[in-house]
């Protein structure tokens, strides 16, 4: 009797492509979140920066807007920052490498593989 090969059913429904599909979204997330972490505010008085899990409590609902805890002063967005910045620069480095890789993984997705025939043992 053969062996059962149950890595072969597995193939058969997550073929390597959509395992590289799942790997390029999960290393896609990370650069994501890295570069949503990234973002938030500057006090243009004091220079204190803030992020984005502060915003919170820094909102004033009587002015609408966003306020520094030591100045008062309205917060500005923090778009310049070479932090913000390198992590934009990540996100399009990634995009621009994995595009061929992307094209290729979407031109496979309607393939269906044929089902799994063991060899016939050789009786000597």
């Amino acid at each position: 009797m053969a062996p059962l090969r149950y890595a072969q059913e597995d193939q058969r429904r997550y073929p390597e492509c959509l395992l590289c599909g799942w790997r390029l979204y999960q290393i896609f997330l990370i650069i994501f979140l890295q570069e949503t972490q990234s973002r938030g505010w500057i006090c243009p008085e004091c220079q204190r920066e803030y992020d984005t899990i502060q915003a919170d409590r820094l909102l004033d609902l009587v002015r609408q807007c966003f306020v520094c805890e030591v100045c008062d002063t309205e917060l500005e967005d923090n778009t310049n920052s070479a932090k913000v910045q390198g992590s934009k620069d990540r996100m399009r480095r990634f995009n621009a490498q994995m595009k061929w890789i992307r094209d290729a993984i979407r031109a496979t997705e309607g393939i269906v593989l044929p089902a799994y025939v063991p060899p016939v043992p050789l009786v000597a």
